[in-house]
């Protein structure tokens, strides 16, 4: 098995983003390392991470954490969208060329 190790300097980091499922550690303002919750192990233990990071942020890098929705959530599927008129042609309706 292959390991990673790295080190980040909290300094270097733009913000840190938590999600449902993983840690989202930016230095830039598009670009982030990740690390994924199941790695971490338990609920538990990745609750205590984010608090354990959010201890030693400096003042100026944002903490963002999920946001808790109301009902359903943002995760349950939805369903189909009607097809529109170019999806729900079959392939013989083509319109034929006005040859005037």
């Amino acid at each position: 098995m292959r390991t990673l190790n790295a080190e980040l300097k909290w300094a270097g980091m733009n913000r840190i983003r938590e999600t449902p499922d993983m840690f989202l550690f930016y230095y830039s303002r598009r670009t982030a390392y990740f690390l994924p919750k199941r790695v971490v192990g338990p609920a538990a233990d990745s609750a205590g991470l984010a608090e354990w990071i959010r201890t030693r942020l400096p003042s100026d890098v944002a903490y963002i954490t999920p946001k808790l929705s109301a009902g359903r959530g943002t995760r349950t599927p939805k369903g189909r969208s009607p097809p529109d008129f170019e999806s729900g042609a079959s392939t013989n309706s083509t319109i034929p060329a006005n040859d005037e």
